[in-house]
């Protein structure tokens, strides 16, 4: 891969797990702050935040290089899926939806792209 194609894609994978921590964030700021964690505003917040993860794949983004040489490792369907869950159901979230990705998808997906962004990183010589 070119110099600034392994840039790019860092710089996505980088904004992927940005708006994990993001989302991972929010339901201790709503207990902080005493916000019920079904309230609309909290439910509406994860979501977005997830659904910028999977916005990373779109076209012109994350490159089809990466995409296939970490296939094995991430599903990267079901990241673009989630995120066109989101938002084309937007009304059907609730809580325990966005609870169970949370604590049961959301880590798993972390802890590959992390993986990658250190493979990258690695290939580029930032590491």
């Amino acid at each position: 891969m070119r110099k600034a194609d392994l840039e790019t894609d860092i710089a996505y994978i980088k904004d992927m797990l940005l708006y994990i921590e993001k989302a991972k964030e929010i339901i201790p700021r709503a207990i902080r702050y005493g916000i019920p964690l079904d309230d609309d505003m909290v439910i509406s917040s994860i979501a977005m935040n997830l659904g910028q993860v999977g916005e990373q794949l779109t076209f012109g983004k994350l490159s089809e290089e990466v995409k296939e040489r970490y296939s094995d490792i991430v599903s990267w369907n079901s990241i673009k899926g989630f995120r066109n869950f989101i938002y084309h159901n937007y009304g059907n979230l609730d809580y325990s939806k966005i609870r169970t990705i949370l604590e049961i998808s959301l880590p798993k997906t972390e802890e590959q792209l992390l993986f990658i962004l250190r493979d990258l990183q690695k290939e580029l010589g930032e590491l």
